[in-house]
This record gives structure tokens, C-alpha cells and sequence, in this order.
């Protein structure tokens, strides 16, 4: 190429210059949703190594979950889909279970790293991000400014749902697919070329991969969204062409989803019924009042006295059931509709607005269930007649795969996306308006900054969830002293429980101690599934001895389960070789207690490691007894003095040092009964200081000017011994 001269170069660096300025622009977006999620699961920040955003239920499982994906492939050398490392003996699909695959697969290089806790913080952080930076580029793709871009981004990926979701439920937390896939659908609808259906297919597979309900919705949308083209663009919308990129879509999304199908297929066979009756995906539908009243998870989490299991509507919501949108979201949408509808907008603003307008109605109604529920009623009354609405979801309840999702409600995230996205065409208005009565540049620049800040703020106030609940997975020690002996064996953690499903359990299944199999590596006689046959569940129902301690609530041991011959024969059977009690796990003392007995009496365990969290018995050891003498005595305050303040700390001490923990009881009453608040705790004296003591909280101070009663007793094996005597001291007057 020449140039004559005097002319002026060809301008050859400007494509590239405006790929960086729009490179540098995402990444600055990335980085502002990256600041936002950290602020929003504060404190999370500050324990990024030992905790997890956890509501108390599932997180540890899904934590697991990586390190299994990791193990199975890379020490065991086998398909990450089946498994007895937990409710072993048996061997257990997790074909239908909530492995999060994708997940486990990204998790690989960060688990040659770092820890399991670490990688899976990593992991929803970048769901945060990269699902406002999905809604984000499809705004632009669909012509909105950058401002109402950001803003799209922030009201989808920090909506209540995900809020909600992400307190336990990582498969669900992880949106992010969802925008993208929807993003390469519409360029594949558009003609954008087999690149875009390809990789429309490959978001489809990783969905298929984290979360069969999310792959399924995402069907839905490619659904609606060949529905409304052929509706706006009559018989002539399907052309050759776009039936060829739509069958490159679904093949690859097929052979990214292969792997999953040989053992699914395995396990329906096998009985396995991974649907759900319609009475429950009822439970789980959303309540219509529920999408205009605020979450319970905001600013500071569940109300007291919440109940995980509860279905929600008004003010209540649980983790299924949250589907409010936001008031500042929901208004930008409406305006954004009727400007995209206005008499001056483009047939293309139209038509593009008019997609989202309906993917949002759609997803609504979907989502409400198969009957309406209106503030927690589903029956209605019109003078002498009683009657029910159903709603469209009886018909795709009907539809193979598509209607299998057993929570209704889970649907509203495709709500929010296509409210996010109309959002920003009301963004884009609300800012061409004030623009519009702004004459100087100046004013104008500052309006629009000032918009910007003024309406993610405004969101925030409705939906954020600060301090975000987390929970400690740091492991007991003697767990890495188990991994260290390089031996395979069993262990038997206490509480015991197996479950396969929500709703199919025997005992007591805690997430905990399914995680701690992440240090020890041993099988595990524990275990939860969430989709597997029922009698996995049932395998311990008819073995002698851990049939019983399923159970121990319910009472002390028949005689076949005190037989100790037929007992050992069936531990000796499993290679239990420890039992792990936990006692604070444990629903009730008394079956605690019994627990401990049974260990010692049938099986001839010994004690061998004790700490504030796990009590170790080795199998057949014998009983190894520690000092009987356990008496207390009160140290201070001295018995009818005065205390100076409300929060005073009471101290004791043990005629024999190796005692250790104790309970202690302050009360107004000196029966220590129900006529007076009671304060009841627990002491370990190795993690107190001072040792042997007990201060009144600070946020539950004493009463001024009232005599209160203290006693103490010890807690040894596990079991509390007598209380000491009974002492008095008076509080200071107001």
C-alpha cells in the first residue's frame, strides 16, 4: 500500500486502540462488581481461609464437592460420579446430585494450591462478578448505554435471590452461565456466525455440568425466544441457516453433557425417580405477594425464629421462595417498557424490549407454581364457592426434563434477568431526562455521575445482606492425625445419619462432618445424596447396633442391639475402626449421653482425643477411664457479696486439674427454673481466659439491683457430673 505525499497515514491503530479502551472498560466494570462483593458478603473477607457463606445447611456439601471432584479424579482414577467414600458400604450415584461438576473442574489448579474452603470463596466471588459482567454485555448488545449496562449487571448479579442462594446453595448462587448463554443465543438468532452457537452450546453444557434446573431454564429461554421470533417475524423466521447453527448449538452442548449421561441413564434404570410430586413443587412456589415485599435475607439475614423448611410469602421468604426484585429495579423495568413502546422508539428497540418484556411475564407465571398462591393461601372464596387458579407450570410439569425442576420459585431468576435488562432502557431514560433539563455540560456530566452512584445505592438499601451469615470449617486436629496413618478404614461419626434427598433420611445428617472426609480421606459411613434410591438410606436400618444409633432419641438399646458379639461382627464387617462423637451436634443431651454408654459398654471403645468440638473412641481399645474425682468449687464472687458491674466474671476450680470443661448456670432464680431468664453455657477451660471462668455477655448484661444465683458442675466423658453448691451475689443498683 502507498500513500502519496503529503497525505496523511492510514489511521491502522484505531481498531486496535478501541479494543483496548473497550478491554479497559470491562475490566474496570470487573473490578467494580469484584468491590461490591466483597462489601456485600462482608465479613467474608476477613475469613477467607477458614469460613463460608453458610445459613448453617448445605455449604459444607458443596465444598466437598470440589475436593471429591479432585480425589475421585486425580487419586482414585476414577469418574467423579459414583463413589462409597460416603454411605459406604454402598456405592452411590451422583449422577442427579448437586456435585456442581463444573465447579470441581475449575476447582483442580486452585486445589494444587490452596484449600477447598479458599477455592470455593474464589468460586462465588467470580460468580458475583462474572454474572454482572454477562448482564452487563448483553445490555450493550442490545444498544444500551455503559451507565445502564453497569446498572443491568448490578441488579442481576446482586439481586435477593442470589442473596439468598448463596447462604448455602452454590449451585444456584453460580447465575452466571445464564446471562451469557442468553447473550450467545440471541447473537445466534441474529446471525452473528457458527462461533456464537458454538459457544451458546458450550454455555449450555457447563450449565448442564453445574445444575440440571438451570440447563433446563435456560431451554425455556431458547423456548420463548424462537416462540416471540416467530411470532414478530411470521413463517419465514426459520431459515436453513439458523437451523444449521441451532444444531451446533445442541451438539455441542450434547458432548459437553456426555460424561453425565451414561451414569444418568444407569441410575434411572437402577429405580432411581429424580422428579417430585406436584403437592411439593407447590410448597415451593413463589407467593405472589412475595415478588413486592422484601427478603428476609437483608441486612443482617433471617429474621428470628426463622424455619429453613417454612414456605414463604410476604415478609417472611426463605432461600426457595425469595423472588422480590426490588422496588428501584421493578420501577426502572416499567419505565424502560413503556419507553421501548413509545411512539417515537425504533421497530428494533421494540422488538428487543419486547423479547425481555415477555421472558420476564413468562418466567413470573412459571415461577408462581401450579396453583397461585396469594399471601399464603392457595384456596379462595367467592361467596358460597371455594376454588383454586392453576397455573401454567400443571402444563410444563407435564414436559420431560423441562418441567422436572421441583422448586418453582427458582424460576424468578429469569424473571430478574429480563427485568434487569428492560431496567436499563429505563435507565437510559431516566438519564436522557435529566440530561435533557440540564443545559451546561458540566451539570450534565455531573447529573449522569451522579445517577449512576445514586441508583445501585438505592438498590443496595433494598437488597443487600450485610453482615453476610458464614460458618467455620476449620477441622479438629485428630482428623489430620487419621489422614497421617496412610491406612484405608471406616469411620463412624456421631450424630450418625444418611440421607438420599430432602425428603429420604435416616438419623441425624449433619454437613460438617461429611467436609471433614476433605482432611481424613477415610470412607464414611455418613453421607448425604441429594438425589439417589431411597433404600440407600435404609442400608443401617437392619444391621444390629447402628441401627439403634440412627436413632438413640429415641430411647436406650433392645436386647439385638446390646447383643455385643452380633454388633462387633457387623463393625468388625465395615472396618469401623473410630467413632467421632460430637456433642454439640447432638439435638438431644440425653442421646448424647446414651451415645457415649453404648460406645464404651458394647463396642469396648477407649477414649483416645478429646477437644471442645469431637470426642475420639478407637474401636475395641477398651475403656480408658479418666480420674473420678470431679468436684468444683465456687472461687468468686464469694458467696452474698456485691459485684461492681453487670457483667461480672464468675470463677471456680477443680480439686483435680485434669478437669477440664464445666456448665455453669446464672439465674434470678435460685431454683435456676423458668420464672427468670437463665444463662446455660459451657466452659472449656484450655480456650478460656482466664481458665475455669465465665463472663456475663456484654449484649446480655445482668439486672441492676437484683440478687443472682451461680453454680457449676463438672462435664467429664461427656457427661455432666453434680452441680456444686449453690452461690449468691448482688448486682449494682441502676
Amino acid at each position: 500500500m502507498t500513500t502519496s505525499p503529503g497525505a496523511s497515514p492510514p489511521e491502522v491503530t484505531k481498531p486496535s486502540a478501541r479494543s483496548r479502551r473497550g478491554l479497559i472498560t470491562v475490566l474496570l466494570v470487573g473490578l467494580g462488581y469484584a468491590l461490591a462483593a466483597l462489601a456485600f458478603t462482608w465479613p467474608l473477607a476477613a475469613h477467607f481461609t477458614t469460613h463460608v457463606p453458610s445459613d448453617g445447611g448445605d455449604a459444607p456439601y458443596f465444598v466437598w464437592n470440589l475436593w471429591w471432584v479432585r480425589h475421585a479424579l486425580v487419586d482414585l482414577r476414577q469418574s467423579p460420579l459414583v463413589t462409597d467414600s460416603i454411605l459406604y458400604p454402598q456405592q452411590v450415584s451422583l449422577a442427579f446430585h448437586t456435585l456442581t461438576l463444573w465447579h470441581g473442574l475449575v476447582a483442580l489448579p486452585l486445589l494444587a494450591v490452596t484449600s477447598p474452603v479458599v477455592a470455593s470463596n474464589l468460586l462465588v466471588l467470580a460468580s458475583f462478578v462474572l454474572s454482572g459482567l454477562g448482564v452487563y454485555s448483553l445490555a450493550r448488545y442490545e444498544g444500551r448505554s455503559q451507565a445502564a449496562a453497569v446498572v443491568a449487571g448490578f441488579i442481576f448479579a446482586f439481586c435477593p435471590y442470589v442473596f439468598a442462594q448463596v447462604q448455602g446453595h452454590y449451585n444456584l448462587s453460580a447465575t452466571w452461565p445464564l446471562p451469557w448463554y442468553a447473550l450467545l443465543l440471541l447473537g445466534t438468532l441474529d446471525g452473528r456466525g457458527l462461533r456464537w452457537a458454538a459457544g451458546a452450546g458450550v454455555l449450555l453444557g457447563l450449565l448442564a455440568l453445574n445444575d440440571y434446573q438451570y440447563h433446563a431454564f435456560a431451554l425455556l429461554l431458547t423456548v420463548v425466544a424462537l416462540g416471540y421470533r416467530r411470532w414478530t417475524e411470521g413463517t419465514g423466521w426459520l431459515t436453513w441457516t439458523l437451523a444449521q447453527r441451532l444444531a451446533v448449538m445442541v451438539a455441542v452442548n450434547a458432548a459437553l453433557a456426555a460424561p453425565l449421561l451414561v451414569p444418568a441413564v444407569q441410575a434411572l434404570r437402577a429405580g432411581l425417580d429424580p422428579t417430585d410430586s406436584l403437592d411439593k413443587a407447590a410448597y415451593f412456589s413463589a407467593d405472589l405477594t412475595a415478588w413486592l415485599t422484601p427478603s428476609a435475607f437483608r441486612w443482617g439475614g433471617r429474621p428470628a425464629g426463622f424455619r429453613y423448611e417454612e414456605p414463604a410469602f410476604a415478609g417472611v421468604g426463605t432461600a426457595d421462595t425469595t423472588v422480590f426484585l426490588g422496588y428501584t429495579a421493578l420501577g426502572l423495568a416499567l419505565l424502560g417498557s413503556a419507553t421501548a413502546l413509545r411512539r417515537g422508539a425504533t421497530a428494533r428497540e421494540r422488538r428487543r424490549a419486547g423479547l425481555w418484556m415477555v421472558c420476564a411475564l413468562a418466567f413470573v407465571l412459571l415461577a408462581l407454581g401450579p396453583l397461585l398462591h396469594l399471601a399464603g393461601q392457595t384456596t379462595f372464596t367467592l361467596g358460597a364457592w371455594s376454588f383454586r387458579a392453576p397455573l401454567p407450570y400443571l402444563l410444563l410439569s407435564q414436559v420431560p426434563y423441562l418441567g422436572s425442576t421441583r422448586v418453582p420459585a427458582r424460576l424468578s431468576i429469569m424473571a430478574v434477568l429480563g427485568v434487569a435488562l428492560l431496567a436499563s432502557w429505563g435507565f437510559d431514560a431516566l438519564r436522557a431526562l435529566a440530561l435533557r433539563r440540564l443545559a451546561r455540560q458540566r451539570g450534565r456530566s455531573f447529573a449522569g455521575v451522579a445517577l449512576l452512584a445514586a441508583v445501585p445505592a438505592l438498590i443496595t438499601s433494598e437488597v443487600a445482606l450485610v453482615p453476610m451469615r458464614l460458618e467455620s470449617l476449620e477441622v479438629p486436629p485428630f482428623y489430620a492425625t487419621l489422614a497421617a496413618d496412610g491406612e484405608d478404614y471406616a469411620l463412624l461419626e456421631l450424630p450418625f445419619g444418611q440421607a438420599v434427598g430432602p425428603h429420604t433420611r435416616a438419623g441425624q445428617t449433619e454437613a460438617i462432618l461429611q467436609y471433614y472426609q476433605v482432611v481424613h480421606r477415610k470412607r464414611l459411613l455418613n453421607g448425604f445424596v441429594a438425589r439417589e434410591r431411597a433404600e440407600k438410606a435404609l442400608f443401617f436400618t437392619t444391621l444390629p447396633g447402628l441401627r439403634w444409633l440412627l436413632h438413640p432419641e429415641a430411647g436406650p438399646p433392645d436386647a439385638p442391639d446390646r447383643n455385643r458379639e452380633a454388633v462387633r461382627r457387623a463393625v468388625q464387617a465395615l472396618d469401623i475402626r473410630y467413632a467421632l462423637v460430637h456433642p454439640r451436634l447432638f439435638q438431644d443431651v440425653a442421646a448424647k449421653s446414651r451415645v457415649q454408654d453404648y460406645l464404651e459398654q458394647v463396642l469396648d471403645a477407649g477414649e483416645v482425643y478429646r477437644d471442645e468440638h469431637v470426642v475420639a473412641y478407637r474401636i475395641g481399645a477398651g475403656v480408658r477411664r479418666p480420674p473420678s474425682n470431679a468436684q468444683v468449687r465456687l472461687v468468686s464472687p464469694e458467696d452474698g457479696s456485691a459485684v461492681e458491674r453487670l457483667t461480672p466474671t464468675l470463677r471456680w476450680a477443680f480439686d483435680d486439674p485434669m478437669h477440664q470443661i464445666a456448665e455453669v448456670q446464672v439465674s434470678a432464680d435460685r431454683d435456676f427454673g423458668s420464672t427468670s431468664f437463665l444463662y446455660w453455657e459451657t466452659k472449656d477451660a484450655v480456650r478460656n481466659d482466664p481458665p475455669h471462668s465465665y463472663r456475663i455477655p456484654e449484649a446480655f448484661p445482668l439486672r441492676p439491683g437484683v440478687r443472682y444465683y451461680w453454680r457449676v458442675r463438672p462435664v467429664v466423658d461427656g457427661r455432666p457430673h453434680a452441680w456444686s453448691a449453690v452461690h449468691s451475689f448482688m448486682t449494682p443498683a441502676a
